[in-house]
């Protein structure tokens, strides 16, 4: 068959105009002011529901994987392959000294070991299969520091054994621990007669036992000593790693791979040049209760970092590089900051504001850094004192404008947004952007890497739509609010902003 010029011309207009035809473009489902973000969204959506909207990191289309390695799916992962990969790399700082992985590993490993052989010798075997007349026993952290919790956890975890923290042995808890079928407890202080009575064993992690002789009560001294090993019971990612109290003193069972979404998800929302690594100390000033803290001190043992237990006295160690806090021990660090300054004579006093006024102005202009002229001449000895290393401040709620400003300015360091808003995302979901100046109340930002959301009941067309937040992704909690199609109905209602970003209403 042969092609005249004519017919070359007509099959070449046809593969331009097939090719312009199928091209990608913004979907008209989405209103115009937000066609530059539609890498961030879905290109259908249902009758009044907002398009589906993804961290840019996770384009849509493609799958909401928990962690960044195939070769990390549960918590037991993250600890027991760091603990052989860097054996003695510190994960574990106290007043007391430190921790290798290696030995925090150990130990937890004869406390889970003598742990099932006095107490549930039931569940001793790798094959021993719970049931539903014998599922396996969670055991609950009552009162602990943060240094006994991460022994008790990992030691539990080891074996499979899901925990639940409480703040404190008042003797009230029984419903809770009825709920998340509690048969054990690690104890900081001396046991509530209460607790003592319906539990397997209690095993007291204070130097303190109780006067009253009970065969129930261990002390963790007791099962650190234990000599020999059982086999571990590896947990699956749909196995409850722990289990958390909401608000209404709901209970909620989260999974590892719940947990390990968090940590990785939040991370991967982070620029390459935030994101944590061997070089970091993470601190927290609360302790690690809040669940996005708690889940990035497990991601330390898969980056190599170290972990700062305890702020003494309102003082960052000089190591810290990373810090949880709050608007309140914020709003303390600046006032301190402020003190000290007044404490300085007049030429000092001057130099700093003269400092402050740049790194502000430097700021307003979207630049905020610690290698400026003035850091290396007159903020460099504030940083030494305060926090030498800072580079990241994740607030576990609202930071006023004023109290952030001044800390960037100071610091050169960025803040971000991550909170608890809604109780069956674990780790919070959401996150301001590294970068980002503009802080609200109500803010929650942009999505984790590995969540997706939706609104409910919105008009597209508004420039502002509203709705009720549908959730999905491995983040999100098992619970009966998720529907057929994985979505989480959270009874919360937001307000996308037109750079992408959501506010809790």
């Amino acid at each position: 068959m042969e092609f005249d010029a004519t017919s070359a011309v007509l099959a070449s207009a046809a593969v331009v105009l097939s090719t312009i035809a199928f091209w990608p473009k913004p979907s008209s489902e989405v209103h115009p002011a937000y066609a530059r973000y539609q890498i961030d969204m879905g290109r259908y959506r249902e009758p009044n529901e907002s398009a589906i909207i993804r961290n840019r990191a996770a384009p849509n289309g493609a799958p909401l994987f928990p962690s960044g390695s195939r070769a990390i799916a549960t918590v037991y992962d993250l600890v027991w392959e760091s603990a052989q990969k860097n054996p003695q790399a510190r994960i574990l700082e106290s007043t007391g000294g430190s921790l290798s992985r290696k030995e925090l590993a150990s130990r937890a490993e004869r406390v889970g070991s003598g742990l099932l052989t006095r107490v549930f010798p039931e569940f001793s075997s790798s094959s021993s299969a719970e049931t539903p007349s014998q599922p396996r026993p969670t055991i609950a952290l009552i009162g602990l520091d943060d240094e006994h919790k991460l022994l008790a956890e990992i030691a539990c975890m080891t074996y499979s054994l899901p925990t639940m923290t409480v703040a404190a042995d008042d003797g009230n808890n029984t419903a809770l621990f009825k709920d998340a079928n509690v048969q054990a407890a690690f104890v900081g202080g001396i046991p509530h007669s209460n607790i003592t009575s319906i539990m397997k064993a209690i095993v007291v992690c204070s130097t303190v036992k109780s006067a009253e002789s009970n065969e129930k009560v261990l002390t963790l001294d007791e099962l650190s000593r234990f000599e020999g090993t059982v086999e571990h019971r590896k947990p699956t990612p749909g196995d409850t790693f722990i289990y958390t109290v909401s608000n209404g003193a709901k209970v909620l069972a989260v999974s590892h791979r719940n947990f390990i979404s968090a940590g990785f998800g939040f991370v991967n929302t982070l620029p390459i040049n935030f994101k944590l690594g061997s070089t970091d100390c993470i601190q927290s000033r609360h302790g690690f209760h809040a669940s996005l803290s708690h889940a990035l001190l497990y991601h330390t043992f898969w980056t190599g970092g170290a972990v700062r237990l305890a702020i003494e006295d309102g003082v960052l160690s000089s190591e810290t590089t990373v810090l949880f806090a709050d608007a309140e021990y914020l709003s303390a660090l600046k006032n301190s900051i402020e003190s000290f300054v007044s404490s300085s004579n007049w030429v000092g006093k001057r130099a700093f504001l003269y400092g402050l006024s740049q790194k502000q102005e430097l700021l307003e202009e979207g630049i905020c850094t610690k290698d400026a002229l003035v850091d290396s001449y007159i903020l460099k000895s504030i940083r030494k004192k305060f926090a030498r290393n800072i580079r990241l401040i994740v607030s576990i709620d609202a930071v006023t404008s004023e109290v952030a400003s001044y800390i960037r300015s100071v610091f050169g360091c960025q803040i971000v947004q991550a909170f608890d808003a809604i109780p069956e995302v674990f780790g919070g979901g959401f996150t301001t952007l590294v970068g980002d100046y503009s802080s609200t109340q109500h803010l929650l930002g942009v999505p984790f890497t590995t969540l997706e959301y939706k609104l409910k009941g919105t008009d597209y067309t508004d420039l502002e739509p509203r709705g009720e937040i549908l959730l999905r992704g491995p983040i999100v909690a098992n619970v009966s609010d998720v529907d057929g199609e994985g979505w989480l109905h959270s009874g919360q209602y937001g307000k996308l902003l037109p750079d992408g970003k959501l506010v809790l209403l």
